[in-house]
């Protein structure tokens, strides 16, 4: 047993999406977690009866709007009552423990909300405690530049004296805080709940924008639930008992997806300009293992801020991902991995991701091209059809400068040559006739010109040599839909600016569900116009940075009054951040 960190503050919120308020000891129970923590909610579509638990889309939250922030919450133990307060609607004081769980005030709140009570909590997942560790809280502040009040995650239990992002070591251990035991289930994604300003009503910092653009993903909490109750105080030790398995939110995001900490436990160099790195994965007992063609997010915490980029998984093993990285002068990331990322370092990784990875078409003939350090992808790929597609044909062309630039090629070369319907080509761009003759390369660049038309392309390199490429296949017959190739999401903002709200009046139609609405500028985004109409959006962020709520744009207009963290594909609205500019087609 080892301590891991102390408890700075005891917060329980009673009123779901109302600010909260210190405790100085709660009684931590299996069936509640902390006593009277979001007991009450105010709905705004009908909730089961009897007080049983419902989702967060059913009750007026922070997540939908910020009004619920104005308002004030006093609990009278001995009087057993609970009194709201809010500056534009009328008080309400209910009894704490109602004869029956259920609806206990019709009130004028957000125009006209029921106020129910809880059987024993509307949670965002059932009965479990939040625990926020405040060492990663001050971390995001330092990398935005901007005060983040820990607040802001209404979390019960927060920790102080655990180093920043130590914590998501954490999913599946057991801890003992205070006199309780607890599981620890999963890390907790954020939304734009957390983007408004504690006890104002209003949203004044985009914090899963600025956690998605500084640090590569959307992850600031732990969610556990109580295996052995117990009373918790301020400044009681947090105690790991035990590593274990890890429980997903139901319905939430998968391990996968959770940031992670994994330790190099191998460094291989490629020449003078490339390092693989091999990873120790500890959820890769719970994720899928990487398709072929599929990438993490690595992030790197250094003295100057965090750093993030997007790798190819070039290879993995049962336990663990490798990413090959090229040394770019001019970047962060790749400079600070050569100099720094040794044996024994950790990196924060989560994934894996994309949609760009081998077809199951193995009777089509498939290219692989690449330049520079795109050989990942096709080291990937072509790892696939070993193991996958071996009577496949493929034809494989790579381009680099010299001999000092052919990182993993020869791996390319040997899969090719267990390949019996393989060829690979090598082309180099800066070579001598020695150099190229010594490698079985070609001098210049591949002109791509002799493709099978009826081929699946697979393209990974520089944009010029992707753009270069695209036109040569298309020259040569191949249909624009048989060409793939991936594009990585770049730490920063979308680098779109703020747009103006249209005025409307706008109709939209979801054209999957057969629903009509019409839109005003107070009916928010068009994921909030798609739940007041009673469907049921997708989404892990509310701030255009998880891309979980992207759907096709079927016909009309769009724009984004708040620029989303990540750019939209084309053809696709993000329905967390767009409001209609025209009449709209959506496809949900």
């Amino acid at each position: 047993m080892s301590q891991l960190a102390r408890i700075a503050r005891i917060v329980r919120h009673p009123v779901k999406g109302l600010p909260g308020h210190d405790v100085p000891q709660a009684r931590l129970t299996a069936l509640g977690g902390v006593p009277r923590d979001r007991v009450f909610a105010f709905a705004r579509r009908p909730v089961p009866a009897g007080g049983a638990w419902a989702s967060t889309r059913h009750f007026h939250a922070l997540v939908a709007a910020p009004g619920p922030a104005d308002g004030r919450v006093r609990i009278d133990e001995e009087a057993g009552t609970a009194t709201l307060t809010h500056p534009t609607y009328e008080s309400v004081t209910v009894p704490l423990d109602p004869p029956a769980p259920g609806l206990v005030a019709r009130t004028d709140w957000f125009g006209g909300a029921e106020l129910h009570r809880a059987e024993h909590g509307y949670w965002d997942d059932k009965a479990t405690v939040s625990l926020l560790n405040l060492a990663s809280v001050q971390a995001l502040a330092d990398a935005c530049g901007h005060a983040v009040d820990p607040r802001r995650f209404r979390a019960n239990l927060w920790l102080a004296h655990l180093p920043a992002w130590a914590e998501l070591d954490l999913p599946g251990a057991r801890i003992a805080v205070g006199g309780a035991r607890l599981e620890v289930l999963h890390p907790v994604n954020r939304c734009a709940a957390t983007s408004v300003d504690p006890g104002r009503a209003r949203r004044d910092l985009n914090v899963p924008a600025q956690l998605a653009t500084r640090f590569g993903h959307l992850y600031c909490g732990l969610r556990a639930r109580v295996v052995e109750p117990g009373t918790v105080r301020e400044d009681d030790p947090v105690v790991l008992l035990a590593p274990g398995r890890p429980v997903p939110l139901h319905g939430g995001p998968q391990p996968a997806a959770w940031p992670r900490r994994a330790r190099v436990e191998e460094r291989e160099r490629h020449g003078s300009g490339a390092v693989s790195l091999w990873l120790a994965d500890p959820l890769a007992e719970e994720r899928p293992a990487p398709r072929p063609g599929q990438h993490v997010l690595v992030t790197a915490h250094t003295a100057e801020g965090p750093l993030w980029r997007a790798y190819t998984v070039s290879a993995h093993d049962a336990g663990r991902l490798r990413i090959t990285v090229k040394h770019e002068p001019d970047g962060r990331m790749s400079p600070h991995l050569h100099r720094h990322a040794h044996p024994g370092s950790l990196l924060t990784v989560s994934g894996p991701y994309g949609r760009t990875v081998l077809d199951d078409d193995s009777a089509r003939p498939l290219l692989l091209a690449s330049a520079g350090i795109g050989v990942t992808q096709t080291a990937a790929l072509l790892r696939g059809c070993a193991d996958e597609q071996p009577d496949r044909r493929v034809e494989i062309v790579h381009t680099a400068r010299g001999p000092a630039d052919l990182a993993l090629w020869p791996e390319v070369r040997d899969l090719a040559a267990r390949l019996p319907h393989a060829r690979a080509r090598l082309h180099l761009t800066r070579a001598g006739a020695r150099d190229a003759e010594r490698l079985d390369a070609v001098r210049g660049r591949p002109v791509l010109d002799d493709v099978d038309p009826a081929s699946t392309a697979f393209l990974c390199g520089p944009a010029p040599f992707l753009a270069a490429a695209r036109e040569a296949l298309a020259a040569a017959g191949l249909a624009d839909a048989r060409v793939h190739q991936e594009v990585f999401a770049s730490p920063g903002a979308s680098g779109s600016a703020p747009e103006e709200t249209p005025e409307g009046p706008f109709t939209v139609r979801f054209a999957a569900s057969g629903r009509t609405a019409k839109w005003r500028p107070e009916s928010g985004t068009l994921a909030e116009l798609a739940e007041s109409e009673g469907l049921t959006v997708p989404s892990g962020c509310r701030a255009g940075a998880c891309r979980s709520c992207s759907k096709p744009l079927r016909d009309g207009h769009v724009v984004y009054p708040s620029p989303p963290a990540l750019p939209p594909d084309r053809g696709t609205a993000l329905l967390c951040s767009a409001v209609p500019a025209s009449d709209t087609v959506i496809d949900l």
